[in-house]
């Protein structure tokens, strides 16, 4: 049952992955966590992202922000937040081959991120649902 239930978050989390690689060549998206922290008259935005920047890559970082305190509005102390198909926007400086191929380092003052081709997750995703399909097989047939 467990092996089953595996297979299938699987196959659905491969099948999101496809559709946000797929789409990462024209559209922004990003899936991650924001965090809002009263500083004296300052709030300060943390913000942790799986971010598809519009460029094929994915990346994954954290960055900061410091704007000045809203007394009328709610700060949350955890948020969830995502976006999907937005248009293309701050995109990362490509800088050199690696970047061009999909590969990234940002380690900047108030961010930093990793990236990786957004086709590889997929592929990874795709190497696990073969070996999870086989491990079913042969549970099934012993």
């Amino acid at each position: 049952m467990f092996l089953k239930l595996l297979c299938w978050l699987n196959h659905l989390t491969l099948a999101i992955f496809s559709l946000l690689w797929l789409t990462s060549y024209h559209y922004h998206h990003s899936i991650g966590f924001d965090h809002e922290q009263i500083i004296g008259t300052q709030v300060q935005f943390t913000y942790e992202r799986l971010w598809w920047p519009g460029n094929g890559a994915l990346l994954i970082g954290q960055g900061q922000t410091l704007k000045p305190l809203q007394p009328n509005r709610h700060y949350d102390a955890f948020d969830v937040a995502a976006s999907f198909f937005h248009e293309k926007y701050k995109l990362p400086e490509a800088k050199a081959i690696w970047n061009r191929l999909g590969f990234w380092w940002v380690n900047e003052p108030q961010q930093y991120w990793i990236g990786l081709p957004a086709w590889l997750p997929v592929l990874l995703g795709l190497i696990i649902s073969i070996e999870l399909v086989r491990l079913a097989f042969i549970k099934k047939h012993t």
